[in-house]
């Protein structure tokens, strides 16, 4: 079962009157973080997509991709602005990506 995002989500009514819930930045993110780490697609309402024989639906490698990309993206920028405000927080984070690596490498990589 997946986790509530966030407990204040938008919810407006569409053109055929269905309730549809809108997400800011931060509660994609971790919708798609959820995602890719169980590899199946949720609602915007945190229910399993299903298709139309009931069945749940599993992530693509595309959309595994783009899921990926926009959570670096999302990292990158937050990186770009610690940076760029002397945050402390941003050496620590480069710090531990560091040793990440560091470590990785010496265990013989993925």
């Amino acid at each position: 079962m997946a986790k509530n995002y966030n407990s204040k989500k938008v919810i407006v009514k569409n053109r055929k009157g269905n309730d549809v819930a809108l997400l800011n930045p931060n509660q994609r993110g971790r919708k798609y973080a959820t995602e890719l780490r169980e590899g199946i697609r949720y609602t915007n309402m945190a229910q399993p997509k299903v298709d139309n024989d009931g069945v749940v639906q599993q992530l693509t490698k595309g959309q595994r991709a783009y899921r990926a990309g926009y959570l670096q993206a999302r990292q990158d920028n937050a990186d770009a602005y610690n940076y760029k405000n002397d945050k402390p927080a941003y050496e620590k984070h480069k710090e531990k990506m560091r040793k990440f690596w560091a470590s990785r490498k010496n265990n013989g990589g993925c």
